[in-house]
């Protein structure tokens, strides 16, 4: 089963930087939640897989030139 994020993009956490990459928790078409990472080439945000909640919770926040 393929997760799906609503659209448009429903952000549940404030961005966090992964070295350098702006990663959050995301709502998806089903109600769950998602961890996403910003894909600045298309401006977008993309499910990751490998991001743990432990990620999101727990790294710094994203400066806002990154934006």
């Amino acid at each position: 089963m393929e997760i799906k994020l609503k659209k448009p993009t429903e952000i549940l956490s404030s961005p966090r930087n992964d070295g350098g990459e702006a990663i959050a928790a995301a709502k998806t078409v089903d109600g769950g939640v998602a961890f996403v990472r910003w894909d600045p080439t298309d401006k977008s945000w993309v499910i990751d897989k490998d991001l743990t909640a432990g990620d999101v919770l727990t790294l710094p926040p994203v400066p806002e030139k990154m934006f």
